[in-house]
């Protein structure tokens, strides 16, 4: 008769792992398994308490940026958080997450402007409103077109360009509205 052999380490699971690798719960120190964190083979689980605080410190946290706005450019008429994109070579292309604003100078609010600052607080699009200029609105999307004088490069040159923002749910119709308003008044 044969005897049966086996060897199994005191240091080590059924994997051949040290114990302090995947402690009791498994998963590598516990993580991911029961709850708890193992060394040494021993679970370590945290009370009521301390296990509602990991959960809540573990949630993402929500950046909100707060855009310093330059009250000497003039008066903001709207602000809202959007995405910009710039119609270029016939696709959109992503220029940022941030503030769109419809702004008219202090010392002339019949000439008003719009202006894009991501959340970082660069600038990245300034443009004249024009009376003429259509402002096209689909609700459906939340999306916002206009086409203004701007240039894409420092230092180049303003060309009539193609601008698209994305916009909270129901804010694309609420930005027309401002456009238009601010178009009436204009000579």
């Amino acid at each position: 008769s044969s005897a049966a052999w086996s060897f199994q380490p005191s240091t080590s699971n059924a994997i051949g792992a040290p114990s302090f690798m995947t402690g009791a719960t498994g998963g590598f120190g516990g993580f991911g398994g029961g709850g708890g964190f193992a060394f040494g083979g021993a679970a370590v689980h945290p009370s009521g308490a301390e296990a509602a605080a990991d959960e809540e410190a573990e949630e993402p946290q929500k950046y909100q940026s707060e855009v310093a706005v330059n009250e000497e450019a003039g008066t903001v008429l709207l602000q809202l958080k959007s995405k910009l994109h710039h119609l270029k070579a016939g696709q959109w292309e992503h220029k940022g997450v941030g503030q769109l604003m419809l702004r008219a100078p202090k010392d002339d609010p019949t000439k008003p402007f719009v202006t894009f600052t991501t959340e970082a607080g660069r600038v990245l699009y300034i443009a004249n409103v024009h009376k003429s200029m259509k402002v096209i609105v689909n609700d459906a999307k939340n999306t916002v077109s206009w086409s203004a004088a701007w240039a894409p490069e420092a230092g180049a040159t303003p060309t009539l360009q193609s601008m698209q923002a994305q916009l909270p749910k129901g804010k694309a119709a609420v930005f027309g509205q401002e456009v238009a308003k601010v178009q009436a008044t204009m000579e």
